[in-house]
Formats: structure tokens, C-alpha cells, sequence
């Protein structure tokens, strides 16, 4: 008479393919979790380059700051920063937008702005490139998203 039963072979080799799964399984489950904030900061940080970007336009801070002189924007117009050294998010001329206190800790900015012609006669003379750079300390080192965006120059 044959016994319909598993052998102790059968039920080891079972339960070593079942932990080998399991074991995937929690791999993905804990890489997920870890990377999951890298996804939320960069969410935060093209949001804010977003922020930045339209209160430029809406505003029209390039107008305003932007000299008689012909002269494009200097650092001190907050519009043009250098290439070394980053600027709090709060640095003028952005009083109208209003960040936590825990984006005030985290993220640092550069920004950039050039006209996209410099022939008075060119369509393109009243447009500005302006590039938005967030900055962020994040376990992976120093990261960043750049934005870029075309303003229109309204007066000259």
C-alpha cells in the first residue's frame, strides 16, 4: 500500500523555494521604502522650480530690475546668481513666495537668467532664458533639478 503523504525532502526543498521568494519579496519592499523619499524631495524641489519660475513672470521681475542702463541683470538683482555659492529660497526678490520652514532648511537655489538675442532688432530681444536650479543634500550627496523657462521682457 502507498502512503500519500510528503516526504521530509519534499517539504524542506518547499519551504527553501517559499523563503528564497520571500526574501525577494522584502528586498523590493525595503529598496521602495528607502528610495521613496528621493522621489518626494525631487517632487518638492521641480515644484518650487516651477514656483519660481512663473512668480518671475507674473511679477515681471525682469522688468522691474532690470537697468536703464541696457545693462543685463547683475547678482544683486537676485535674477542672476553666480556659478559658485547657493542662495536661500527666500532671498530677495522673492518676498511673494511662501515656503515651510522645513524648505527653508532643505533646499538652496541658483538662478540664472540671459536675454535670448542681443540684436534690438530680433523678436526674440524681449525674451529672458531663465534657469531655476534647486539644490538639495539627499544620503545620495548633493542633488539638484533645473528648470528652464522663457520669460517675456516687457519694457525697455
Amino acid at each position: 500500500m502507498r502512503s500519500r503523504a510528503f516526504t521530509l525532502v519534499e517539504v524542506i526543498v518547499s519551504l527553501t523555494l517559499i523563503a528564497i521568494a520571500l526574501l525577494g519579496v522584502m528586498g523590493a519592499i525595503a529598496y521602495g521604502t528607502r528610495h521613496s523619499g528621493s522621489g518626494e524631495e525631487l517632487t518638492e524641489a521641480t515644484h518650487i522650480a516651477r514656483s519660481y519660475l512663473s512668480y518671475i513672470q507674473e511679477a515681471t521681475l525682469i522688468d522691474s530690475i532690470e537697468p536703464n542702463t541696457g545693462e543685463w541683470l547683475t547678482e544683486a538683482s537676485g535674477l542672476n546668481d553666480e556659478d559658485e555659492g547657493l542662495r536661500p529660497l527666500d532671498d530677495p526678490p522673492f518676498g511673494g513666495l511662501d515656503f515651510t520652514g522645513a524648505q527653508l532648511e532643505r533646499y538652496r537655489r541658483r538662478i540664472r537668467s540671459q536675454r535670448v538675442s542681443d540684436d534690438v532688432a530680433d523678436h526674440r530681444f524681449r525674451l529672458a532664458r531663465v534657469q531655476v536650479t534647486i539644490f538639495w543634500e539627499s544620503k545620495q550627496g548633493e542633488r539638484n533639478v533645473l528648470l528652464t523657462g522663457l520669460v517675456s521682457i516687457s519694457r525697455d
